[in-house]
């Protein structure tokens, strides 16, 4: 990629509130974001576009319930599946026990690294850099 291109973000996150936070926080910072709520969306995304960073909400709600189709899966086909090259940043704000459980999962099947909610905007950033 060429230094004069913006880097290209991938977020899977379903609260409507942080996640276009998220994505204009970035945006700002001269990033090219895509935002996505559910995991086999994002995943049709990469089956069109490259993207030099995922972030991903590891715990996806539909409603008051949770769906498979969330960050698990997300990273599992990135890295497991397609064995894509692109580093992922693990996310999760659940404040249940599974939290713990849901972070260790994420980095066994392939996330770079786990972040807890709430994200400090500057440590991601600092993060982030590590990668891209």
């Amino acid at each position: 990629m060429a230094s004069s291109e913006k880097k290209h973000i991938l977020i899977l996150e379903d609260d409507l509130e942080f996640g276009p936070l998220l994505q204009e926080s970035l945006q700002l910072e001269g990033y090219s974001v895509s935002l996505y709520t559910l995991a086999s969306r994002a995943i049709a995304h990469l089956d069109e576009n490259d993207a030099d960073l995922v972030i991903t909400d590891l715990l996806i709600r539909d409603g008051d319930n949770y769906v498979q189709d969330g960050g698990i899966k997300l990273i599992s086909e990135i890295k497991q599946i397609r064995s894509l090259n692109v580093p992922v940043i693990a996310i999760s704000g659940s404040f249940r026990k599974d939290q713990y459980y849901a972070m260790s999962t994420a980095m066994t099947v392939g996330a770079d690294k786990t972040i807890a909610k709430p994200v400090d905007p500057k440590e991601l950033l600092a993060i982030m850099r590590c990668y891209i």
